[in-house]
């Protein structure tokens, strides 16, 4: 897998594979949580910052196959609007059909690693085991998780604190990036409806409808994304509680 090489070029190096990654994440957290660190902030931790270098790698790769596969998509739908003939405009239709999801699934892949790159410390918090056999890494989790549900006794501390609000930046910035996209295949949707209504021929009104109607049902899958995000950015601590005990 290139990304994980490439990010191990940079500072602090790289690690052998995933598992030995997730081992270090591991132990970072058990120095952060017993207070290790002079301050409450790991982000500066190598596998942490290795972690934002590889969603940066990932994101830099994705952006071109977007940008392709949008120019690609306006091609194939500008010659299925102007094709002569029903046979043409079936082929370009089905090709259309096809891309349509390559591209959502590339620009999913250009949010997810953005995200990732830009709240690194939550997102590494995915290569943890929730149940492990280490004891320090177990008493570890099993303290944040006494802090989780009970914010106001003992085990609330700065860690814990700084651990919810990363874990509530990292959804904040899925919602940013999340209605962006939102809005930006909404405008898309509204464009190809008034061109279609506008159309002379049939067919070319109901292929630039078809292309509206594609581009609305995208955003409302990208509007559920990001109602998910705000509603898990608005009460960040059971949310995070909930990873912490393997259901989410």
């Amino acid at each position: 897998m290139l990304p994980f090489p490439v990010a191990g070029l940079g500072p602090g190096g790289g690690y052998a594979d995933v598992s030995t990654l997730g081992a270090a994440v591991a132990d970072g957290l058990v120095h952060f949580w017993q207070g290790a660190s002079p301050e409450p902030d790991p982000s500066p931790a190598a596998p942490v910052a290795f972690w934002a270098r590889f969603h940066a790698v990932k994101a830099a790769l994705a952006l071109p196959l977007l940008v392709l596969g949008i120019m690609l998509g306006r091609r194939i739908w500008s010659e299925c609007v102007n094709a002569r003939s029903g046979r043409r405009r079936a082929w370009f239709t089905v090709a259309g059909l096809v891309e349509a999801p390559l591209v959502l699934l590339a620009a999913l892949l250009v949010v997810a690693n953005v995200q990732g790159a830009l709240a690194p410390l939550s997102s590494a918090l995915g290569l943890l085991d929730v149940h492990p056999t280490d004891p320090a890494v177990a008493t570890t989790l099993r303290e944040i998780k006494d802090g989780l549900e009970n914010p106001s006794g003992r085990t609330a501390t700065p860690a814990l604190t700084r651990l919810v609000e990363d874990f509530t930046a990292y959804h904040v910035v899925m919602v940013w990036l999340g209605a962006s996209v939102t809005v930006c295949l909404v405008v898309v949707a509204a464009r190809w409806w008034r061109r279609a209504r506008g159309a002379a021929a049939a067919p070319s009104q109901q292929v630039r409808s078809a292309g509206a109607a594609v581009a609305l049902l995208s955003a409302s899958a990208f509007a559920v994304i990001t109602a998910a995000n705000l509603s898990t950015a608005l009460h960040p601590a059971p949310a995070l509680l909930g990873f912490f005990q393997g259901g989410a």
